[in-house]
């Protein structure tokens, strides 16, 4: 555990007496308290910039610290680069936005769901979850991905295919019926995966004045307010009706899962007695 000035320090710190070790820096420790570590227990220096910092003759932490802004700017070649000479000095600056690029959920079945019905109701299970965070984020994807590896084999299924600007579960399923038939066959499917990518935000999109996308919008803005209400699988197509119990919410090390999002009713009520 790690305590500083900004978190870049405190995530210095934290590595410093690990597995169970507190450490506390503050800005008068700085720059000192860091000279013994190596370059490469800095983050953002991987074994590129570590390369690159000793063409420019920076060995060790101490030459780090001895660089001027203009210099960090000059060797890491972006804006990154002077910010984390700010960050160096203990001083706190803004995040900066990042744009989210996919939005994903991938599952390992049961034995028992690994028939390619079964399969098939787990992706369509990881479709609706996936195009109900999109919607809850305001974004529309170009692409959607399709992956399925199999059991005992080396073989392994991918399909990307371009659904124009969509986020409407129907639209989804469909793109996915239409390329289904071409997996393989004969082969026990392990594990499954979507991804969807190309991701614009609904604010910079606009809808086809020949299409039924709008209605298709009208009809996931109900069926999503009562899902929010009830959890999610409170109504649901029933194409992943075998799967409806599959892919449950996860708690990742490094994110927190939106619950309104992928959390059914029992999962909601179980994560609020755990608080």
């Amino acid at each position: 555990v790690g305590l500083a000035p900004n978190r870049f320090i405190a995530k210095v710190a934290s590595g410093m007496k690990k597995p169970d070790g507190f450490t506390v820096i503050t800005k008068e420790d700085l720059p000192q308290n860091l000279y013994p570590l190596s370059l490469r227990a800095l983050p953002g220096i991987g074994a590129r910039m570590h390369a690159r910092l000793k063409k420019h003759n920076v060995h060790n932490v101490e030459d780090l610290y001895s660089l001027s802004g203009d210099r960090f700017l000059d060797i890491w070649q972006n804006v990154g680069g002077k910010r984390l000479s700010y960050l160096l000095k203990g001083e706190e600056i803004a995040e900066q936005e990042t744009k989210r690029r996919t939005v994903s959920h991938s599952h390992v079945m049961a034995p028992q769901m690994r028939t390619p019905e079964r399969s098939r109701a787990v992706l369509i299970r990881l479709i609706h979850k996936a195009a109900f965070r999109l919607r809850r984020l305001k974004y529309m994807a170009g692409n959607m991905t399709i992956k399925v590896k199999y059991f005992n084999s080396k073989n392994s299924w991918k399909r990307t295919l371009n659904i124009g600007k969509r986020h409407d579960t129907q639209s989804l399923i469909k793109a996915f019926s239409d390329i289904w038939k071409d997996r393989p066959k004969g082969l026990t499917p392990l594990s499954v995966a979507v991804i969807l990518s190309e991701l614009t935000p609904i604010n910079e999109t606009s809808y086809s004045l020949f299409s039924n996308e709008f209605k298709h919008d009208k009809l996931e803005s109900v069926l999503d307010k009562i899902n929010e209400r009830y959890g999610m699988n409170s109504i649901y197509f029933g194409s992943m009706h075998d799967a409806s119990e599959s892919a449950p919410l996860r708690i990742a090390f490094t994110s927190i899962p939106d619950v309104v999002a992928e959390g059914t009713k029992s999962e909601r009520a179980s994560l609020s007695e755990h608080k």
